[in-house]
């Protein structure tokens, strides 16, 4: 978890909080003055959606991109900010959307804006490895793992 905190820093965060560390919500308060998070990301909102609302700041925004089960909120931490919760799922896109994403991703690549970070290359004939390697990582893969189909 500690590395993938510092590739997130290196692709270009301000700042960043480890959610499995005790007293990380404290963090976040300071860090934003106590203010709140103007924007949070939640890719496990079955886990940290509840804890995540108190620390948005007044009209701050929550999108929900990832979740593995329901969810208890508690709503007013959402009215008391006048903030806003809302979802995204690649699968709902319409092809223009996807069309206009693929666009920009192409973009900010070209321009070297975004940067892929990979955390391994496999050959294809290392799939099983691949996929041992990656189920084993305890606080998920601090990158994306390549599958190189043509390869010398």
């Amino acid at each position: 978890a500690e590395y993938m905190g510092e590739a997130v820093k290196a692709s270009g965060a301000d700042v960043v909080f480890n959610h499995r560390e005790s007293g990380y919500e404290q963090q976040i308060a300071a860090a934003f003055n106590n203010e709140g998070a103007d924007i949070i990301l939640e890719n496990a909102a079955h886990v940290n959606l509840g804890r995540d609302l108190p620390l948005l700041a007044k009209g701050g925004v929550c999108v929900v991109v990832g979740s593995r089960g329901p969810v208890e909120i508690n709503a007013r931490d959402l009215m008391q900010r006048e903030a806003f919760l809302t979802g995204v799922m690649l699968r709902a896109a319409t092809d223009a959307e996807l069309c206009e994403a693929y666009d920009a991703i192409e973009s900010g690549l070209a321009s070297g804006k975004l940067l892929p970070l990979v955390a391994r290359q496999f050959k294809m004939e290392e799939i099983h490895t691949a996929h041992e390697h990656l189920i084993s990582q305890p606080g998920g893969a601090a990158g994306r793992f390549v599958m190189m189909v043509n390869h010398d």
